[in-house]
């Protein structure tokens, strides 16, 4: 979808010379914003697809991944209820330089908050570090640091007053009546700025940033990972969102510190039933105990334990336990065929395994309908078919195949042939978990580390994803993989967790081909290496991963 900025089309209105004296206060004061374009998010949102292709009089200028637009926008929904204040208003901004954010108020009091692209490509992916930035700048309202005389030091911000400007031009431009709108406009640009708070003042954002994350249930832990991701993205020097804040290790020492005097609280979205269909209260499934380091606060005892619901189990038993062949199984044209097309599957003939397996699907083997599942799910057998993975999926699951169960509920997870259903993922993980089946224990540290259908709690998902890992499952060696490459939920480990995606990656599991690409474009854990972080992504699009499609467009290659 592409969405354009129409920004530029304001000639006409009565009013806007107030915008193009501002304008030229902007080329004057700092030439760096000169360039500056926006869109308000609310636009982006309506917006169809998955991802979005910003463009200006015509020419493409990014493309953005639309998840990452609604996590900003469901991050700011729910930091606004901690500090007790309107959601502010929200646009995403063109801008030259390195990652960067802005906040302002409106004249009745209301807040405005502008993220440039730069900042979200470095976050989108993570709820947590949205956290981070969103909070800071609203801490910057909660302390009244915008009535306290920023105007000292303060840059106008043109890329402010085109995103507030955006809605109006377009309806102007469709020949609407803006009723006075570019004065009113006028007069919020006027205050939009890049203000440069006193070092103490940067401090007291931080900390009230912090806490109100905290509260609002994302990590703490995010914090000090996020400005470690600012120091190497500036190698050490300010950047615009640096130019007047602590020191990067200051800053590191001080969120570190803080972080481990805090405990996220459970999250619910707002849009999710807090508990999910076919759920009842927890009593005998077993607890997994959260680690002392990670939840305990001074005082403590002992750190608290982690339930999972409990669900009614209404599949029946397979006459499989898993996908392995036993030696007492008697000689059948079923198991020869299975045999025979798992062979292939596993000497990389990806094609020529999945016609096999086709050809025994009548068979009603619960081995042979789950791989021809994965077949579907990822492409393997020529093309990504998700109506029909589902499809053999749910045969097996009928017959009580708990690998099955497990990938109805990762398909759930990700929305793979129907809108994402998180009480129905939640349902296929947990029945899955407790039959043993890891795929399912990773799937279930996403949702927990998420906070999807479930209290969110980085450490516990952390031993969730140990626990799969340790098995050899690949969804488990990806996932755990991850959270030691970024640091979620506890230290990070970033050669170890490198180490596990590469693991993941060398037996063709797309997500890990994903994320192991993520590892080598950001150099965590390995060298900076763009070439190998393309060729990984689009390995990761032909295994039917569809983010992988997305970074590529980021990097301006086609897959």
């Amino acid at each position: 979808m592409h969405i354009v900025n129409r920004g530029a089309r304001m000639h006409g209105l009565s009013g806007w010379s107030v915008l193009y004296f501002g304008a030229a206060l902007v080329l004057w004061l700092a030439a760096s914003l000169a360039h500056a374009q926006g869109w308000p998010l609310s636009q982006l949102l309506a917006a169809p697809g998955t991802a979005l292709d910003l463009t200006e009089n015509g020419v493409k200028v990014d493309t953005i991944r639309k998840a990452w637009v609604e996590r900003l926008d469901r991050v700011a929904r729910q930091l606004g209820t901690t500090y007790r204040a309107p959601a502010p208003e929200r646009f995403l901004a063109r801008q030259a330089g390195g990652p960067n954010a802005f906040v302002t108020l409106r004249r009745d009091g209301r807040p405005i908050l502008v993220m440039n692209l730069a900042m979200l490509h470095m976050v989108g992916d993570d709820d947590d570090k949205m956290a981070v930035v969103v909070g800071h700048e609203l801490g910057h309202i909660e302390a009244h640091h915008l009535k306290n005389g920023p105007e000292r030091d303060a840059m106008v911000t043109f890329l402010a007053i085109l995103a507030g400007a955006t809605v109006d031009s377009v309806e102007a431009y469709k020949g609407r009546d803006t009723h006075g709108a570019g004065q009113q406009l006028a007069a919020v640009s006027a205050r939009l700025v890049n203000a440069k708070f006193s070092r103490d003042q940067e401090r007291e954002a931080d900390e009230l940033g912090l806490r109100h994350m905290t509260a609002a249930g994302y990590d703490p832990s995010a914090a000090p990972r996020f400005w470690r991701q600012m120091e190497a993205t500036f190698n050490g020097g300010d950047g615009l969102w640096l130019s007047s804040h602590p020191s990067s290790e200051e800053r590191l020492q001080n969120m570190a510190a803080l972080a481990r005097t805090l405990q996220p609280v459970a999250r619910v979205s707002p849009s999710a039933p807090a508990t999910p269909p076919d759920l009842v209260e927890a009593a005998s499934p077993p607890a997994i105990p959260s680690p002392a380091w990670a939840r305990a606060t001074p005082g403590d005892s002992a750190a608290p334990q982690y339930r999972l619901p409990a669900v009614a189990d209404t599949f029946p038993l397979s006459n499989y336990p898993d996908y392995a062949i036993r030696k007492s199984e008697p000689a059948s044209p079923t198991l020869e065929t299975y045999k025979r097309g798992v062979a292939k599957i596993n000497a990389k003939d990806f094609v020529g395994g999945c016609q096999d397996l086709e050809a025994g699907a009548q068979s009603d083997d619960d081995r042979i309908l789950t791989q021809l599942g994965h077949c579907y799910l990822t492409g393997k057998g020529g093309s990504v078919n998700y109506a029909r993975a589902q499809m053999f999926y749910r045969r097996a699951a009928a017959h009580g195949f708990t690998p099955a169960i497990a990938a109805l509920g990762q398909m759930a997870y990700a929305g793979q042939g129907g809108p994402r259903d998180v009480s129905a993922a939640l349902r296929y993980a947990v029945i899955a978990h407790h039959r043993g089946n890891p795929h399912a224990t990773a799937l279930l540290a996403q949702m927990i580390s998420e906070g999807a259908g479930l209290p969110k709690d980085p450490a516990v998902a952390r031993l969730y994803a140990e626990q799969a890992a340790k098995t050899g499952d690949l969804l488990g060696k990806t996932v755990l993989g991850v959270y030691l490459r970024d640091g979620v939920g506890g230290p990070v480990d970033e050669f170890t967790g490198f180490g596990l995606l590469k693991d993941a990656a060398d037996s063709g599991y797309g997500p890990a081909l994903l994320q192991l690409g993520i590892a080598y474009e950001r150099g965590a854990g390995t060298g900076v290496d763009r070439d190998r972080a393309i060729a990984l992504y689009r390995a990761a699009a032909n295994s039917g991963v569809p983010d992988a499609r997305d970074r590529l467009k980021a990097l301006g290659v086609s897959d």
